[in-house]
């Protein structure tokens, strides 16, 4: 991507193809995504390219962050140190990246365990923190062992907190740039892993507004997206989809991207969806997402607000069948997630005056469908369809 026209191109085939943001984080993108309104994304984080703590500590010295081995970080400040009076010079920062590149969102890509990660201080200030919020006596001993061995359920709802707390003030910081920007973190879906292994409780970025949107990924657990959704109470989520393999260097076949896997991921999300990344996506892969884009397009308000949808007969948690309904509209899909190709049966709900087949136009007999009787679908690998019902 280091040749203007190079990038230009790839650009208007992403628009094309429905994609609307990129993380690049460079001022090129922003200038040539402004006229194919695709935005530019920057991601964030607390390293020499992006937000770089080490000049502070330099002048801070005693507020670096102590790891649970008790190394001194030469990198890393303290977090009751970032949250608290390093915070006007993150804020600074990042307000400058922002006007630098006047990108379109500020993305944080945070994926850091809780004894192990970068806001994982373990000095007296964050000890005496900890107790403060876990109500541990001062005449109990704290050490990184202790906690992990005695408190680590509190200690992952602390650093939990402050991970949320630190969004926050990015999402504030964001806002109030010259462009405005808005804010996102990425990482794992909701469950009690991903709050221990990657750092991360939607539920408190929710409660605390700190994103405008969050962005999970790859594949599907039924039951972690929906708690995800759940957790972040009306932030819209992304689901993500990774290329296989997304490795350039690799000489193993790519697995483009189908319109059955990409709608799998629209039907779960309220936000949209991701890919990652960029370099191996092809023809295919490019026209399947154009596929999905225009159901997105017309029915945006479905996936934006629409209720999660459970069809008689079938269980909710079922890979090959979705559906989102928002007042008058309920959408349908079924999806061949397999290698071979498959049928499917299903009965349709009823009470709809209409049902369309949204990508070849056709009508199905209502009659049919008032009565609730199944259809049989056969399905090529990879392929989908989305049935619009209308009231």
């Amino acid at each position: 991507m280091n040749k203007r026209e190079m990038k230009a191109a790839t650009l208007e085939t992403m628009g094309a193809a429905g994609f609307n943001s990129m993380v690049s984080g460079d001022l090129e993108t922003s200038e040539l995504g402004d006229a194919l309104g695709i935005d530019n994304v920057m991601g964030i984080n607390f390293a020499s390219w992006s937000i770089n703590m080490e000049p502070w500590l330099a002048e801070n010295p005693d507020r670096a962050l102590i790891d649970k081995d008790g190394n001194v970080s030469e990198q890393f400040a303290c977090t009751s140190a970032v949250l608290n009076e390093a915070y006007p010079y993150i804020d600074a920062n990042l307000l400058g990246k922002i006007a630098a590149s006047r990108c379109d969102y500020v993305d944080w890509d945070f994926e850091s365990g809780v004894m192990t990660g970068y806001l994982s201080c373990f000095c007296p200030r964050c000890l005496a923190a900890f107790r403060e919020y876990a109500g541990i006596g001062d005449d109990v001993a704290l050490s990184p062992q202790t906690i992990d061995e005695e408190h680590l359920a509190k200690w992952t709802g602390f650093m939990n907190l402050r991970m949320a707390q630190l969004a926050r003030k990015f999402k504030d910081t964001s806002h109030g740039a010259e462009p405005p920007a808005r804010f996102s973190v990425y990482s794992g879906y909701q469950s009690e892993d991903t709050k221990w292994r990657y750092g991360v409780d939607w539920k408190l970025i929710g409660e605390l507004e700190a994103v405008d949107y969050a962005a999970c990924g790859y594949g599907r657990n039924y039951e972690t997206v929906r708690a995800t959704v759940k957790a972040l109470n009306g932030i819209p989520l992304v689901c993500g989809q990774i290329m296989s393999p997304y490795d350039r260097n690799s000489d193993n076949l790519l697995r483009p991207l189908t319109r059955a896997v990409l709608l799998r991921r629209l039907f779960d999300s309220t936000g949209g969806l991701l890919i990652y990344d960029r370099m191996p996506v092809g023809g295919r892969s490019w026209q399947a997402s154009a596929e999905v884009s225009r159901v997105a397009a017309e029915y945006e308000d479905v996936f934006l607000n629409g209720d999660f949808v459970a069809l008689e007969g079938v269980a909710a948690e079922v890979d090959w069948l979705g559906a989102r309904k928002h007042e008058g509209t309920l959408l349908v899909t079924v999806m061949n997630l397999t290698s071979q190709e498959k049928q499917y049966s299903l009965a349709m709900p009823q009470g709809y005056k209409q049902v369309r087949e949204f990508y070849s136009g056709k009508l199905l007999v209502a009659e049919q469908l008032v009565g609730g009787e199944k259809i049989e679908v056969t399905l090529a690998a990879g392929d989908a369809l989305v049935y619009v019902l209308s009231e």
